[in-house]
């Protein structure tokens, strides 16, 4: 997806722009923009995506995050099966 998103931006020829995959629990960096999460958090537990949400909230002006939910009914758990 980076390379793709660094083809558009070269196309459209934008420069204030840049694209990372890492785990902002390494980055020494002291805000961003925007941070996303893009189905991932639902792969690492509880206990580590919390932390991930927690510095994604404390260095970003912004977070936008997709992934998963648990069904709340049975038949939505059922159906996930």
């Amino acid at each position: 997806m980076i390379s793709c998103a660094e083809g558009r931006k070269r196309e459209q020829g934008i420069k204030n722009i840049g694209f990372v995959c890492e785990d902002i629990r390494g980055l020494d960096i002291d805000i961003y923009d925007f941070a996303t999460s893009t189905l991932c958090l639902h792969e690492v537990g509880v206990e580590v995506a919390c932390e991930i949400l927690e510095l994604m909230i404390c260095k970003s002006n912004k977070v936008l995050i997709a992934d998963y939910t648990s069904p709340d009914t049975f038949f939505g758990q059922y159906r996930d099966r």
